[in-house]
């Protein structure tokens, strides 16, 4: 799972400070946000990994990728933040992840 959790274009592992995962608006694969940066700046943008063209230049289209930063708060509980999540009540550890009726 670690490949998960890392940049494919710059290999370092993702973080919610200065490498958080965002998704690439126009083709949907996720890097961190310096290599974010980094491409917007090159003249050609192109995703690294299919090459589609980067068209969408507005920052606020550019969404951090949740699901990858949830991830790595599984690998790392001390991340967690108690207040929000819902705990299992037959396991009071255990955050509830699916409800099931």
């Amino acid at each position: 799972m670690n490949f998960i959790l890392t940049c494919e274009r710059c290999e370092e592992k993702f973080n919610e400070e200065t490498r958080a995962p965002v998704i690439l608006p126009d083709c949907g694969h996720t890097f961190c946000e310096y290599c974010i940066a980094d491409l917007l700046s090159d003249f050609d943008k192109f995703c690294p990994s299919c090459n589609t063209e980067i068209k969408t230049t507005d920052p606020s289209k550019y969404i951090k990728n949740h699901k990858i930063l949830s991830l790595l708060k599984k690998e790392n509980p001390d991340l967690l933040d108690p207040d929000n999540y819902v705990y299992c009540p037959r396991h009071l550890d255990k955050v509830i992840e699916y409800f099931c009726k």
